[in-house]
C-alpha cells in the first residue's frame, strides 16, 4: 500500500524555523562546551608549568595534536637536581582528564618529581603503579585528575 502526503508550504515554515533554532542552540552550546573545556586544559597547562621550578623539572616538548590532547614532556635540570634523574610525561586530554607517567626514576625519586604536580593538582581519581615499582625500580606513576 502506498500513499501521498500532502503539506502546506506554510505549515513547514514555522517548523523549519524552530528545529533551525534549536540546531544554532544545540551548536551555541556545543560551541560554548568546547571553549570551556579548552579553558580547562590551558589552565591544566599553566598549573603544571608554573611547578616545574619547584621539582627540578625543566620542559622539554610540548605538542598537540588535532583531537586537542596536549603532551608535555618534562627532564630533570640535572643543574637544578644534581644525582637526580627522570623523565615526566603529562598528557592533558580533551576530555579534560590528565596524567602524569614518570619513567628514569630510581627509586623514591618518581614520588619526589611528581609530589609538587600532585599538589597543585589535586586529589587524582586513580593511581596505578607498574610491575617495576613492586620491584623496587620505581618507572611509572600514573594519575588522572578531570578538569571538566
Amino acid at each position: 500500500m502506498s500513499h501521498i502526503s500532502t503539506y502546506s508550504i506554510a505549515h513547514l515554515s514555522p517548523m523549519i524555523r524552530d528545529r533551525l533554532a534549536q540546531i544554532q542552540a544545540n551548536s551555541m552550546n556545543l560551541q560554548a562546551q568546547i571553549q570551556a573545556n579548552a579553558a580547562a586544559r590551558k589552565r591544566a597547562e599553566e598549573i603544571v608549568l608554573s611547578e616545574l621550578s619547584r621539582n627540578f623539572m625543566e620542559l622539554a616538548q610540548r605538542q598537540e595534536d588535532a583531537a586537542g590532547n596536549l603532551r608535555l614532556l618534562l627532564k630533570v635540570n640535572p643543574q637544578s637536581a644534581p644525582g637526580k634523574t627522570g623523565d615526566v610525561e603529562i598528557l592533558i586530554k580533551s576530555d579534560n582528564t590528565l596524567s602524569i607517567d614518570v619513567s628514569n626514576a630510581p627509586g623514591q625519586v618518581c614520588k619526589e618529581l611528581t609530589q609538587p604536580l600532585e599538589m597543585a593538582l589535586g586529589t587524582p581519581i586513580s593511581v596505578h603503579y607498574k610491575p617495576e615499582y613492586h620491584d623496587g625500580k620505581v618507572r611509572l606513576m600514573d594519575s588522572q585528575q578531570n578538569w571538566g
